[in-house]
């Protein structure tokens, strides 16, 4: 009965530890794609070389903003004819279209604490350069960037439903456990309610009992979890390599695995004095478990 009820919270631990795992290295990779993100402000060709500096300048002065790269017509051009050479090699060599492109400044983001910037941060500077005299168009992956936040925002709901689930079912799974327990004990906890032992003294073992198994399971969930991390590490270094993302994954820290042990103790502990909350109040007499 014990084992089967290990094997069943570890399980479902295993769930949530994987689950935060994969949220985790979910956002560090969306983040890592997403410091290729610029905001780009395409500008007016009546502006004079003063303005544009001017411009920089005060575009440099946010404390958002962490670089700001002027890209000339002349660059752009170069660029454009680049990328078009081995395509449309004609259309690279047309000047009336040429003429059309025009200078911009590139505007990288400075982020929290060393981290890429939000899709919230991007948006907002993005609407405030919008209104910058000069500047005709503003473009920075709009539907990608909502798309990035949407989905964060959905796997964090989504990890959530999944902890109230995990926590429910280790109250019922501990629980019946621990009830098991007290009715296989029954005679000792009749006979210790008789001499008038303590509440404390009674239901200690169990508590400990229904602890221990919330550290054990918590515990085998977070190897599991870890093992499970390494082989997908490894994948991604051989096999998935064309990626470049292994040095991206990264394990749970330690606050978040203290985070977790106290979780399981927690959880095992609750479980156990749902089911002994009786003893020592007429246990004996009732004849039965509440």
């Amino acid at each position: 009965m014990r084992l089967t009820t290990f094997i069943t919270l570890t399980a479902c631990f295993t769930l949530l530890t994987a689950g935060s795992l994969g949220l985790l290295n979910l956002v560090n990779v969306l983040s890592y794609w997403g410091e290729e993100i610029q905001i780009t402000a395409y500008l007016s060709a009546e502006m004079a070389p003063t303005q544009i500096d001017a411009l920089k300048e005060r575009i440099k002065s946010d404390s958002r903003v962490d670089k700001v790269e002027l890209i000339s017509q002349e660059e752009a051009l170069e660029d454009f004819r680049g990328q078009m050479a081995s395509y449309a090699p004609d259309l690279a060599k047309d000047q009336e279209l040429l003429s059309l492109i025009p200078s911009s400044l590139q505007i990288s983001l400075a982020g929290r604490l060393g981290e890429p910037a939000t899709s919230e941060q991007i948006e907002d500077v993005a609407k405030e350069l919008r209104g910058y005299e000069g500047i005709e168009e503003v473009r920075y992956g709009q539907e990608w960037v909502q798309k990035y936040g949407a989905f964060l925002t959905l796997i964090r709901r989504g990890l959530f439903v999944l902890g109230v689930i995990v926590a429910l079912a280790a109250l019922l799974v501990v629980g019946n456990a621990v009830r098991a327990s007290v009715e296989s004990r029954r005679s000792e906890v009749e006979v210790l309610e008789l001499v008038g032992a303590t509440s404390w003294m009674i239901r200690r073992p169990f508590l400990v009992e229904g602890a221990s198994l919330g550290f054990l399971s918590i515990c085998s969930a977070l190897i599991v979890s870890s093992v499970g991390f390494l082989f997908m590490k490894n994948l991604f270094k051989t096999e998935l390599q064309f990626f470049q993302l292994s040095s991206h994954l990264e394990f749970l820290g330690p606050l978040q695995i203290a985070i977790f042990l106290v979780f399981g103790i927690g959880m095992g502990a609750l479980a156990s004095y749902l089911c002994v909350r009786r003893v020592n109040s007429g246990f004996a007499a009732s004849g039965g478990q509440g």
